[in-house]
């Protein structure tokens, strides 16, 4: 969070904010460059911060960025997702990566989040897709599709090691 904070304090001026002056295309800029987890935070810095994050072109989660306690891994990755969610309508995303470590579940939770009739994939902004390791069984290709069919000016698919596993 040092990045953020600019304060006179030597001149005997009055300490200033002079990084909040920036104009928003160089604050999102600043917040790409910081990892996804810490660009959020800035969101309590001030109501000037608190939806800067969500215009980032980026993001990149890592579910073991998010807390264990009190929370076990799956609930504080949700509750951060159900807030993106909500706020995704006025989000400029453009790039967006979710890494996990298989063990934890969030494949499955993920897959039966998008395979869910009501959920709609809308990423109008999104260019960049790569599904890497994806495993699934008979919604997989369906996941699929909503994903593709939910990014209108994508640019760049890329899919690596994609696996049909039956179910029973």
């Amino acid at each position: 969070m040092l990045l953020l904070t600019c304060v006179v304090h030597d001149l005997g001026m009055e300490e200033f904010d002079y990084i909040s002056e920036f104009p928003d295309c160089l604050l999102t800029q600043i917040l790409l460059n910081l990892p996804t987890k810490d660009s959020v935070k800035t969101s309590v810095l001030s109501k000037r911060w608190r939806n800067l994050w969500l215009n980032v072109p980026g993001l990149r989660l890592r579910t073991f960025d998010f807390p264990v306690f009190p929370y076990p891994y799956e609930e504080g990755f949700v509750r951060f997702m159900d807030r993106f969610m909500e706020f995704k309508c006025r989000s400029r995303l453009q790039k967006f990566m979710i890494t996990y470590f298989e063990h934890n579940g969030y494949r499955d939770r993920l897959m039966e989040l998008i395979a869910n009739p009501e959920f709609v994939v809308s990423l109008p902004c999104l260019k960049i897709l790569k599904l890497e390791n994806i495993f699934h069984g008979e919604d997989g290709p369906l996941v699929v599709e909503k994903l593709i069919s939910g990014c209108p000016v994508l640019e760049d698919l890329e899919l690596i090691r994609l696996f049909d596993v039956l179910t029973r």
